[in-house]
Formats: C-alpha cells, structure tokens, sequence
C-alpha cells in the first residue's frame, strides 16, 4: 500500500490549522453509479477478498465497483454449482450402498460405482472439499467394488422355461468357484461317546457330483405321478448340468443349500435350520425320503418324496414362482408363506397358517395374522385400535430369516386364538378392578360375538368392527357400563331394539354397514349418545328417532356414492330438527349437487365436507350458506 507521503503527491491538499491534508475527488456519475449498486448487492467477505486480490494484481489500490460487481456475478453463478456438486457427493455413499444392497446380477455394476465414487471421493478431498465427505465415499467406493458382503440376491421377478434354463446355465458357471453345500454340523454316522454326552465330527461336504440324468431315474422310482411331474418342470433344465447326489440319509444340526442341486437318495434329519438361496440366485433341494427338521426358511424350490415333519415354522418366501412340495403328508407346528406355494399330495396336520397358498388334504386348525403367530421382530403394525393393540401386519420377511438363523424364538403363543387371547386380557383388568376395561375383537374373523363377552359386566369399550357377524344379540343389551361401541362394517341388517337400553353410551359407529337400512325406535333410549357414525348409502333416508336424541351433538354421514337429490335433501332438514347437534359432516364419496336450502346447517359450529369429489360452485354455495369460519373442508 502507498505511504501517506506518495498519496499527497495526487490528490489536492488543503490547509486546516497550518497542516495540509489530501482532499477526496469525487467520484464522476458512471463510478457513482456502480459503486450504489454494488452496496445494494451487499457483497460478502468472500466476494470483497476476491475483488481486492483482482485490484492488487491489477496495480490498483481499491477494488474497482466493476470488480465487485464481477467478483458478486461469479460467485453467484459459482455457489449453486458448488452447492450442487457437494450435494451429489453426499448422496453418492448412501446411493452406492443402496444398490450395493439391492443389486441382482453380477459385479459389474459395483465396480462402476467404485470408480464414480473413486473420483468423486478424491474431488472431495482435494479440491477444497469436506474431508469427511471425500473419505466417506472412497470408502463407500471400497464396500461396493469389492464387496466384503454377499446380500442374497433378488427373488425373479417373473418364471418362464427360458429364465429357469439361464438360471440353470448361470448356476453351472458359478459352481466351479462356489461352494457346494455346506452343513454347519456333522455326519451323524461318525460319533464319538464320552459317557452321557455324543459328540459328532464335522463333514463340510455333502454328496458327489453326479449327472443330473443319470439321478433322474433314481427319482423315477419314488413319490406320486403328480410329484415327479411338478418337479420335472425345475429338473428339465438341469439336463445339461450335474448336481450333488447324496446316498443315503443326511442328519445334521443344519443345512445350508448352496447354489448346485442336492439330491438326498434317503431321509433328511435335521436338529435346527434347514435354507437355501443366500449363496445363489435359485437352488433345488430333493429328499427322496422323508424330511425331519426344526425350523424350514427357503426362497427356492424343495421337493420331499415322503412324509415331512416340521417341529417349529415353516417360512416360504418368493414372487410365486417356486413352491415347498411334499408327495406325502405335511406336518408343522406354523407355516408362514409371503408369495410362496406349500403343497402336499397327503394329509395336512397343521396348526397355524400365515397366509394363503397352501393346498393340501385338510385344513389349518388357525389362520392367523403375522402378529397373532409370531413373535414381535418377526412382523410390521400396520393398523391399531384406539387402545393402541394392533388389528392389522405385514411380514417382515427380513427380520424373520434373520431370526431363523440366529437360532432366536419366532413363534407366539398360539394355543389361545387372538379371540381367548383378548377375553382373557379383558378378565385379568376386570379382576384387578380396573376402572375402564376395554376389549378390541377388530378384525377377528368372528361370525358370532362370544357368549363370554357378555360376562362382562363392567365393559366400558367394545369393538367388533370387520367381522362377518350377520347379526348382533339382544344381549347386547346386558352391558349396562358400555360406553363406546364400534360395529362398523358388520354385514348386519338391522339391530336388536335391546341396543336401546344402553343408557350410558356416548359413541357409537355404524360406519360402512351397507345392509342396515333403517334404525330401531328403541335408538330413542340412547339418552347419554353424544357422538353418532352412520352409513348414508346404507339408510334409506333420514332416521326421525335421531331428532329424539337428548344429548346428540355430533353427527357424522360416510359414504356419498351416487347419492339421489332427495336423500341429501332429507339429510339436511333433519339435521336442523335436532337442537343439540353441533358438528356434523358429509365425509367420503363424491357429490355433484348440494341441497337448494342450505339454511338448517347455519346454526352449527362446524360443518365437514371431506368429499373425494365436489364441485367448487357448491363449495362457495355451502360456505356462504354458513357463518365465516365454520365449514371445514377434509376429513
């Protein structure tokens, strides 16, 4: 920077008190003008640093305001670019570990990611970047090329001969390097007494490759027609390949099928787990004898000649395209099936059934819900009830398995059905003198409500909501202490006029009960009801006992599908015949036309219209029809 003396040389002096001192020279319009623009840019620190290095290098002692101005230009076409560039460089790692994760096919696209996240990873670390971020991706980079992991590979999305004979070909290819079958426990045949206690010595190998014709007429001479002709359709493409031929029986603690066929000539006899499919893409397990283990989790095909016998669960999953086959009878404890077919040519001697897809001689003792038959981990909630118990699930099939192999509890108690299960949690409240007890019996597969339910004395809460009961017992009527009762989608056609002497209740919901087409007149002894859900599609038109109703003040219509003109109409005028009603609402459905006289709603506090489909006019009538603030429009 100039001194003080070289400055006074070009700018005027002036005297002040015997000293002289530089005068400013102001600045002509042009400069004027670009420096009051630059001050409204309100440039940062970076952008003034950058302008004054610009000035130095430029011989100048101040940045210039057309230097600002470029420095401001720059860094704002720049920042977004950057911003963009450290965002994609942050995805990278959780992207890469995603498709990591879910990959179907091959190595190559890991090792395409390797090297995106390479370079990207070393654009992070040295070209100014987040150190964090940079090592992160290398090392997102690193898992995907070279993969320390090996996920189970996708189930097929479809099954036709052609992709079963290139499974079969891709399977051949990968067997020189893969492992052939491994058994994580011994050969029973080999053992050793030390006193009281067996111990077992380990064979890591099962069986010897054999041609895959030459162990089809082995199996020609076993099982059922229809056996033989189901596995044909997976053996047909095996022609040209070998599999593992095991003579005699196998017992071990557990089995893990790998990626070439086995072929077992005798029994099966397993103390724990017996899988496939985690070492390939679809695998083939035959037993040409009878079949005895804990524990079955399979996403392949498994075909069992004799009998099987399964202690514990039996868990099948895939995309329909492979089945569990069994030539002579089938017993288990649970067998739980997400897409996947379970078959037997005998006897079913099942106790729990998860799912669908099981065809056999008889039928399951239960069919349960994942929540009702297994252990939490084991299944996702998807629906609760106001009490917070869980009326509706999914499996998850990744916790299962995992669950399975590590050799943890999967099975629930499953001697009480979901309906004992719940009387007898509703009777241990009751005797513990709980002040509210409640019982949910949503979703239960009930025709009838149990006898044991009217015990009950001192039931606050009942909900029997989705069950095909056809009709509903005077008894209802003995549960004095009801206070909320929940009957919606029952395919009842009327109701007990004992429902009248519920004189405590306060809600009640008769949504969805598209049969029931009129109320009682006994309806008028619900003197504590405060909250009302009925069907309007169901009704045949407005119910006159409603407007007898004491304590009545919210009233809630469903379902408006193709609704005739006089039903609203009616719905309307009768809503303004009761005095104590304050909130009501036409909800779900669509509307193409409101009432002309909208006049009886103007008195409410709120009014809900949660239509799928209404036309805006009669939106703005409806509002203008009520007092500001008072239509809600939603659910």
């Amino acid at each position: 920077m100039k001194s003080f003396e070289s400055r006074r040389a070009v700018l005027p002096l002036r005297k002040d008190r015997g000293s002289y001192r530089p005068v400013a020279v102001a600045p002509s319009p042009r400069v004027a003008a670009l420096q009051r623009r630059a001050a409204r840019l309100n440039p940062s620190p970076r952008v003034v640093a950058q302008a004054k290095l610009s000035a130095s290098l430029s011989g100048r002692d101040a940045p210039a305001p057309v230097q600002v101005l470029a420095s401001i230009l720059l860094e704002r076409v720049t920042r977004p670019v950057e911003m963009l560039l450290d965002g994609l460089c942050l995805m990278s790692p959780f992207i890469a570990l995603t498709l990591l994760v879910a990959r179907a096919r091959g190595a190559a696209v890991g090792w395409i990611l390797c090297v995106i996240d390479g370079g990207m990873g070393l654009l992070q670390l040295f070209g100014g970047g987040s150190a964090i971020a940079g090592a992160a991706i290398l090392f997102a980079g690193v898992l995907t090329g070279f993969q320390p992991f090996k996920p189970r590979s996708l189930p097929p999305l479809i099954s036709s001969p052609r992709l079963r004979h290139l499974r079969a070909r891709h399977r051949k290819a990968r067997c020189a390097l893969a492992s052939l079958v491994v058994a994580r426990t011994p050969h029973p045949t080999k053992q050793e007494h030390h006193g009281s206690m067996t111990t077992q010595t380990t064979v890591t190998q099962w069986g010897k490759q054999t041609s895959a014709k030459e162990v089809w007429s082995r199996v020609e001479a076993v099982a059922t027609p229809a056996w033989r002709e189901r596995l044909s359709a997976y053996w047909k493409d095996l022609t040209e390949d070998t599999v593992l031929f095991h003579e005699g029986d196998l017992v071990a603690d557990a089995l893990d099928v790998g990626p070439r066929p086995l072929v077992v000539s005798g029994d099966v006899r397993l103390a724990g787990l017996l899988t496939d499919g985690h070492q390939a893409d679809h695998t083939l397990l035959v037993v040409l004898g009878s079949l005895d283990v804990e524990n079955v989790a399979t996403v392949s095909a498994m075909f069992v000649a004799g009998d099987a016998r399964i202690r514990g669960l039996l868990f099948g999953d895939s995309l329909g395209d492979d089945v569990f086959c069994v030539g002579g009878g089938l017993k288990a404890r649970a067998l739980v099936e997400q897409h996947h077919h379970l078959r037997a040519e005998g006897a079913l001697d099942v106790e729990v059934l998860v799912g669908s897809k099981l065809t056999g001689k008889g039928e399951p003792r239960k069919r349960l819900e994942p929540h009702e038959a297994l252990l939490p981990g084991a299944w996702t909630g998807e629906d609760e009830d106001d009490d917070g118990n869980v009326t509706d699930s999914t499996l998850d099939t990744r916790g299962l398995r995992a669950m399975l192999r590590a050799g943890k509890p999967v099975l629930a108690d499953t001697k009480l059905g979901p309906v004992e299960k719940a009387l007898a949690a509703a009777r241990e409240k009751v005797a513990r003198g709980e002040k509210a007890p409640r019982l949910s019996l949503a979703q239960k597969k009930l025709k009838v409500i149990p006898d044991e339910v009217f015990s009950l004395a001192t039931l606050e809460g009942l909900t029997l909501d989705f069950n095909p009961i056809e009709a509903v017992p005077p008894r209802i009527g003995e549960l004095k202490a009801l206070r909320s009762l929940s009957l919606e989608d029952l395919p009842v056609t009327s109701l007990p006029e004992e429902l009248g002497q519920l004189s405590a209740l306060k809600k009640l919901s008769l949504r969805y009960c598209k049969n029931l087409t009129r109320l009682p007149e006994s309806f008028a002894g619900l003197e504590s009801l405060e909250e009302l859900y009925l069907d309007a599609k169901g009704l045949e038109t407005f119910p006159e006992v409603l407007t007898r109703l004491p304590k009545l003040k919210k009233l809630w219509w469903w379902r408006f599908f193709n609704t005739p003109p006089e039903k609203l109409r009616a719905l309307v005028e009768g809503m303004g015949r009761m005095p104590k009603l304050t909130h009501a609402g036409f909800l779900q459905g669509e509307l193409s036309q409101l009432p002309e006289d909208l006049s009886p709603l103007a008195r409410l506090k709120q009014f809900k219209l949660g239509m799928d489909k209404a036309p805006e006019s009669e939106v703005r009538r409806l509002e203008a029809a009520l007092p500001p603030g008072r239509l809600h429009v939603g659910y």
